[in-house]
């Protein structure tokens, strides 16, 4: 179950503890979500409410994320718990059969704009050109009983569903309200295990190698230079951005990647993600006090969310981008970190960096 939620306020220096109410109308969190999808994801487009399905049902809420994932949201409501979640599973065995074409149909009819246009608006890329790989499932609700958060969570854990359920609650202090919100499960661990599965299924067992997305572009004024010369890599500028750098572990074996060049550099990590205003060279000097080719890494440098996080890593071997490595469908995404199913593309990466080839798994 969920761990529960306190709220206290700070008031001259004094902590008042506020008191838990019931939601009234739990119909006011579609309201709420559709002004604010970052309330449960903020790597989310709606492409509409209430939306029609073949078979006569209406999903409360359907949206799609920066990597074209479509997601599947269902307010609990009036509904039983058991209802619930028998009907998002019924939305979700339609919306796995969705074309890009279907999509972006169903955004015409509930939004003026195009989903193209929607899509670069809201991510800063283009439409990806195959949309609903992967789908998820959210359940939206004040509460669940027992026996239905352990079959969200069973799905989840053991058949690899992408499936978690969000929790509202609403807090007073006598004066305001306050909402605060909880998951079921971690959604990152259950993103992981929904892309296993997906990996597994399609390419076969992970090789034990990291793709890392080195981010330069001529959008983004990151450096391969400053990363080979430092000996790091980088991500930031958004919460989901910062949470792909914190997936990356001491001694990860990875393999860094240039957006429309090539492979660039085999590496280990040697410490986890930290902010770049707190990252230090192995000699003791920040790295904000060199001179970098790049500049996002000093933007946002204060700033939790968007600061620019910074991994460690031992490049045992690289190039430099004029010489990047690839071959027509070699593997490579948009997305910043990830692991590498695909055995070919690390077979051919072995053979361009040889001192990767002594830590195959």
């Amino acid at each position: 179950m969920p761990l529960e939620t306190t709220l206290w306020k700070l008031q001259d220096a004094a902590l008042i503890a506020t008191q838990r109410r019931s939601l009234q109308n739990e119909s006011d969190l579609q309201s709420w979500i559709e002004k604010d999808p970052g309330l449960i994801n903020s790597d989310l487009l709606l492409l509409g409410t209430e939306v029609g399905t073949a078979h006569g049902g209406r999903i409360d809420l359907l949206g799609v994320d920066s990597r074209g994932t479509v997601h599947v949201i269902e307010l609990k409501r009036d509904k039983t718990p058991r209802e619930v979640i028998a009907q998002a599973l019924d939305y979700a065995s339609w919306v796995v059969n969705l074309t890009s074409e279907d999509l972006q149909q169903i955004f015409a009819i509930h939004r003026e704009d195009t989903l193209a246009a929607a899509f670069q608006q809201r991510f800063g890329e283009a439409l990806p050109d195959t949309l609903n790989d992967e789908h998820s499932i959210t359940i939206v609700a004040s509460s669940l009983d027992a026996s239905s958060e352990r079959i969200v969570q069973y799905l989840s854990e053991y058949h690899g569903l992408n499936i978690n359920a969000v929790f509202f609650t609403m807090f007073n202090d006598g004066a305001s309200n306050f909402l605060s919100r909880s998951w079921l499960i971690d959604p990152q661990e259950v993103s992981e295990r929904s892309e296993e599965r997906a990996e597994r299924k399609i390419r076969g067992a992970w090789t034990g190698y990291y793709f890392v997305n080195v981010g330069e572009t001529k959008t983004e004024d990151r450096r391969w230079e400053d990363c080979r010369r430092f000996g790091f890599i980088s991500a930031g500028q958004g919460v989901r951005y910062r949470n792909y750098m914190q997936l990356l572990e001491p001694r990860n074996k990875i393999f860094a990647y240039v957006n429309g060049r090539g492979y660039v550099g085999y590496g280990i990590v040697k410490a986890s993600a930290v902010m770049a205003r707190d990252f230090v060279l192995d000699d003791g000097q920040r790295l904000f006090d060199q001179q970098l080719a790049g500049t996002l890494i000093r933007q946002y440098q204060d700033d939790v969310d968007n600061a620019e996080y910074v991994v460690a890593v031992d490049w045992r071997d690289t190039v430099d981008i004029d010489h990047a490595k690839k071959y027509p469908g070699i593997f490579a995404i948009q997305q910043v970190v990830c692991k590498i199913y695909n055995a070919e593309t690390v077979e051919y990466l072995n053979q361009q960096f040889p001192t990767s080839r002594s830590a195959q798994a």
